[in-house]
């Protein structure tokens, strides 16, 4: 009786440990984690999108029948679902994030680590405080890092906001994580930073995918209403950086107001969102091989379904 009750203990953790793969995206590879632990009788998966963000994603509704994993992130219109090969070595199965795309998994002992020399190193002659507040208006809670110098004064500061798909408080793609070289630099400079999860990435709560700019705008808000309260910076100093799709919402947030003493766009948008989406959906396709005759029909209907829209 011993021996049964092992060895089906031994098979309910056959998932646990660190999983390993590639997810192809367009022209793009993402290298894709999944870390899974077997606690209180039941799976839990995290979900790493290793080239986007090293924070932990995790997902709900996990099942692991006959050999079988799935889960999903309804917030973030993320899901898997894959078999078990090779006497468990493997996952293999679709993951859907968008668009459904083939995705293997094998198991390792560690995630590759990308190292990049601009990564900020100690010593850091300021503090990095984790902090998080509650988005008032829309009701979810926000967790990134604030950076502050060291001496006993009231400071000018800045809010990071990140561009578009999900981002961590770093911006990290491919290893690379510009939000913290830009902080590390201003707050060395005399300035404090503050940068932030986007919603439900690393600490800060998901909301129900079907967020706009708008929502993203409010939660910028409620990052200059923490500074505003917080003791050690100049209320009246609260500058915004917007990078990408954040170069957009910033000036959102500071035509609401005009306390906002001024934004910085980082290759921000400077035709319309219309125009955006045309250009990049022709730029998409034709890497995808669609031929060109083939998009000179498409995109003028595509061009009024926008319209519709």
């Amino acid at each position: 009786m011993l021996t049964i009750t092992c060895i089906a203990e031994e098979n309910e953790r056959t998932l646990e440990g660190r999983w390993f793969g590639k997810l192809q995206a367009g022209s793009l590879s993402l290298r894709t984690g999944l870390e899974i632990r077997y606690e209180e009788n039941a799976y839990h998966v995290d979900f790493y999108s290793l080239d986007q963000t090293d924070a932990a994603i995790p997902m709900e509704n996990v099942t692991f029948v006959e050999g079988i994993l799935s889960f999903e992130k309804p917030g973030l219109r993320l899901s898997y679902s894959g078999t078990m090969i090779e006497d468990g070595a493997k996952l293999k199965g679709i993951a859907v994030l968008g668009l459904p795309r083939p995705l293997i998994l094998e198991r390792v002992a560690s995630f590759p680590e990308l190292v990049r020399p601009q990564t900020p190193q100690p010593p850091f002659d300021y503090a990095a405080v984790e902090v998080d507040y509650l988005n008032v208006e829309l009701k979810n809670r926000l967790a990134g890092t604030l950076t502050i110098p060291h001496e006993r004064k009231k400071f000018t500061a800045a809010i990071l906001i990140t561009g578009s798909g999900l981002q961590d408080r770093d911006e990290t793609i491919l290893g690379h994580k510009p939000f913290w070289v830009i902080a590390d630099f201003l707050t060395r400079n005399g300035i404090a930073v503050l940068r932030v999860d986007d919603r439900g990435v690393g600490g800060s709560e998901a909301g129900d995918g079907s967020e706009t700019s708008v929502d993203f705008a409010s939660d910028v808000a409620a990052g200059v209403a923490f500074l505003r309260a917080h003791p050690r910076i100049n209320k009246k100093k609260i500058w915004l950086i917007g990078h990408s799709e954040g170069g957009y919402i910033a000036p959102m947030v500071a035509a609401k107001d005009k306390k906002i003493e001024g934004i910085v766009s980082l290759a921000g948008t400077a035709v319309t969102g219309k125009e955006i989406l045309m250009v990049q959906n022709r730029l998409l396709r034709a890497s995808q091989g669609v031929p060109e005759e083939t998009l000179d029909w498409f995109m003028p209907l595509y061009d009024e379904l926008t319209e519709i829209a």
